[in-house]
C-alpha cells in the first residue's frame, strides 16, 4: 500500500510540472503573419478561414508553409 501511494504521489508531482504546449502570437489577439507558397487548395484554405495574415514577401513572415512548392534557390528567404 505505502508503495503505491509513493508511486501514485511521484506521478502527481511529474505530472504537475508538464504544461501543455500552444502557439502565441508576438502580439495579444494579432493573427502571425504567414508566408505561402503551394497551390491554392484545402491548406491555403485553412489559412485564411483560420483569419491568418497572408503576406508575399517570405522576409515579411513569421511562419512559412511550403506546400509542394519550395521557393527558387535565388529567391530570398
Amino acid at each position: 500500500m505505502r508503495r503505491n501511494t509513493a508511486v501514485l504521489i511521484a506521478l502527481v508531482l511529474v505530472f504537475l510540472g508538464v504544461y501543455p504546449a500552444c502557439a502565441q502570437s508576438v502580439q495579444p489577439g494579432a493573427a502571425p503573419s504567414v508566408y505561402y507558397a503551394g497551390p491554392d487548395g484545402r491548406v491555403r484554405q485553412a489559412l485564411v478561414m483560420a483569419h491568418f495574415t497572408l503576406v508575399d514577401d517570405p522576409t515579411h513572415a513569421q511562419v512559412l508553409v511550403l506546400n509542394d512548392d519550395a521557393p527558387q534557390p535565388d529567391s530570398r528567404l
